[in-house]
Parts: structure tokens; C-alpha cells; sequence
């Protein structure tokens, strides 16, 4: 069970609460305490005004794959992982990851539309793009809003299924992106700042961006990530990477 003091400290689980008062008695009783009523008095507070709040619910997350996708090979690989926690949730891992081989996959999860007044949630993630040691590459991406409408009102259910913005044929592989992505880095065709793989073929994706409804305030998003990376094994001299789609839905 987890309390949040009156005086505005975080939550802190009752076990932690219990092990201060113990520690106080066993420094008192054996003399290193000099002013252990004072210490007690202290703890007073903390003890005799905790409120009991109710665990935050886990955000309702899930991962579909793609039928018939661009899938991540050896020279041209998407990988992520993240987690994610939904306004007035608590955080929950997506269960499961892109990675090589993986065909393009969509990291959904679920945020209550009715919920308003509470702090934005977070979207946290971790990944690469992988291929050839210092091969230039180019990384897209897809911004929609609102997100998709479930529960209630809407009568169909949440995370049924994933997404993708689209499905065209290219020397390169399959596109999974609209006709005017955001283009994020481009070490291919100078639309961008520049980039380019390391040594060993890696370019790190880390960070993080809000969460929010829009009866909370905020924004609802969904997005789809693609990179094409330069390949000189295949007959274009570039293939793309399996697509990443992150899509929010929000229960009414």
C-alpha cells in the first residue's frame, strides 16, 4: 500500500514508514540516539495524517504486427522498445518489441477520454537504426490527430488491432508512410540535417514526449516511423526499414 503525506511528499510505501520507526527505536535503545523523542515527534506527522490513495490502474497497452509489411533485415533495421504511461495511469512496458527481422509493427495503447485535470502522461523509448558501418540514411515521420475513439459512446472495443498510413511498392521496399512525411534526418537526399550510421553501424533513438487527451487539455497523436537506409548490396543502393506505428487510443 502506498501513501501520499500531507505534506506533499511522494508516495511512499508503508514498509519505508515502518522501517524509520524501528531504526529510531533500535538507535535509542542502544545509546546512539540522544534525542530520539524528538525524532518520533518528527515522524508524528507522517504517521498520523497518511492518506491511503488507490493504486493507479496500469495503462492498457499491446503490439500488433503488420500483415504483408516491410519487414527489418541485416543492412536496414528499425529497432525500438518503450514504455508508456497514459494520463492518471500508471507506467506500462509495450509487451513487446521491433527488432531485426521483425516485420512493421504498431506500439498501441490506452488513455481514459474522460479523465480531466490530471498531469500529461509520458512515452518513453529506447532503440537504433542498424546497417552498414557509416551508410547514410534518411528517417520519416507520420503525425495524425486525434487518436482512435473506443469504449462507450463508440461502441467498439480498444486495442483491436494495429495501423499503418499506408502500403506502397518502391524499388526500395514497402512505404508505409503518407505522401508528406515530416523528414526528420537525411544524410540521402539533403531534405534535413544530415546523418549517418557510426563505425559499427548504429545511430541511437532515445527520449521521450508527452501523453495527454484532449478532455484532459492536450493533444491526442499518432505517429508512424520508416528509415531508408543506404545499402550497396541491393540493386537500388538503398532499402527501407520495417515501420514503427505508435497509435493512441482514447476510451470515452
Amino acid at each position: 500500500m502506498y501513501f501520499r503525506f500531507l505534506t506533499g511528499q511522494d508516495f511512499a510505501p508503508l514498509d519505508t514508514v515502518n522501517s524509520m520507526v524501528q531504526e529510531a527505536w533500535v538507535l535509542f535503545f542502544q545509546g546512539r540516539l540522544n534525542n530520539t523523542m524528538a525524532v518520533m515527534k518528527s515522524l508524528l506527522p507522517f504517521l498520523a495524517f497518511a492518506v491511503l490513495l488507490p493504486a493507479q490502474p496500469p495503462t492498457p497497452t499491446a503490439v500488433f504486427d503488420a500483415s504483408s509489411s516491410q519487414s527489418n533485415t541485416t543492412p536496414s533495421c528499425l529497432v525500438m522498445q518503450a514504455t508508456v504511461q497514459a494520463p492518471g495511469m500508471a507506467t506500462s512496458p509495450f509487451p513487446g518489441a521491433i527488432g531485426i527481422f521483425s516485420p512493421s509493427r504498431t506500439f498501441a495503447f490506452t488513455c481514459d477520454g474522460t479523465l480531466s485535470g490530471v498531469a500529461p502522461g509520458v512515452l518513453t523509448y529506447v532503440g537504433q537504426i542498424e546497417g552498414g558501418g557509416q551508410m547514410p540514411f534518411l528517417l520519416a515521420v507520420d503525425l495524425v490527430t486525434p487518436g482512435i475513439p473506443c469504449g462507450g459512446s463508440s461502441g467498439s472495443s480498444c486495442l483491436t488491432g494495429g495501423s499503418l498510413f499506408g502500403t506502397t511498392p518502391t524499388p526500395f521496399g514497402l512505404y508505409h508512410r503518407g505522401a508528406t512525411p515530416l523528414i526528420l534526418l537525411d544524410g540521402i537526399a539533403g531534405l534535413a540535417p544530415p546523418a549517418s550510421l557510426n563505425f559499427f553501424g548504429r545511430f541511437l533513438l532515445a527520449g521521450s514526449f508527452a501523453v495527454d487527451t484532449v478532455a484532459n487539455g492536450g493533444g491526442e497523436v499518432r505517429l508512424g516511423l520508416q528509415a531508408l537506409v543506404a545499402d550497396p548490396g541491393s540493386m537500388s543502393g538503398f532499402t527501407l526499414t520495417a515501420c514503427l506505428n505508435v497509435d493512441q487510443w482514447v476510451e470515452n
